[in-house]
């Protein structure tokens, strides 16, 4: 009779990575920075090597980010509006055992109120103005605007005057 012995292999298990993310700050303003803090990791302890970023616009399309820039409007994200950002990872394993697969996780998705940036546009009904003369200022918001102040200082005599509207 012939016999023969076979050795199995048994490979060391294998599981996905978890890919997590907070943004901050909480609504984010379009054309300022924010802060990204990826808490990605694999059960196994395999390195994360690679990420795919991707978001979703107000009108349902997605969009791959192929890198996450310093602020929302550099990836054209400026509406105000909500915006879902995903986040998956992958591991490899191969430093475990050579004949393991990287594995992509779960996408991971989290949800980004965007604000657009609040800049004022302000005039004056004239260019030159004589000592004691009545002074009209306008000004107008564009973007979301909360409250508004005006402070007007008078520096020969020290006096201040502060006007606040609260919209």
């Amino acid at each position: 009779p012939f016999t023969q012995t076979v050795n199995v292999l048994e490979l060391p298990p294998q599981n996905k990575p978890v890919a997590m993310f907070t943004i901050s700050p909480t609504p984010v303003i379009a054309d300022e920075p924010y802060t990204i803090n990826d808490t990605s990791y694999d059960p196994d302890g395999d390195p994360i090597v690679a990420c795919e970023w991707k978001v979703q616009k107000p009108d349902g399309t997605w969009v791959d980010i192929p890198e996450m820039k310093d602020t929302f409007e550099e990836m054209g994200l400026d509406d105000d509006a909500t915006y879902t950002v995903g986040l998956r990872v992958k591991d490899d394993p191969t430093g475990r055992h050579p004949a393991l697969e990287p594995l992509w996780s779960d996408w991971k998705y989290q949800s980004v109120q965007v604000e657009s940036p609040l800049s004022v546009i302000g005039d004056t009904d004239k260019d030159h103005y004589r000592a004691g003369e009545a002074m009209r200022l306008t000004a107008e918001t564009e973007g979301k605007a909360f409250r508004v102040e005006a402070h007007m200082w008078y520096p020969h005599n020290e006096h201040t005057a502060t006007n606040t509207t609260t919209l």
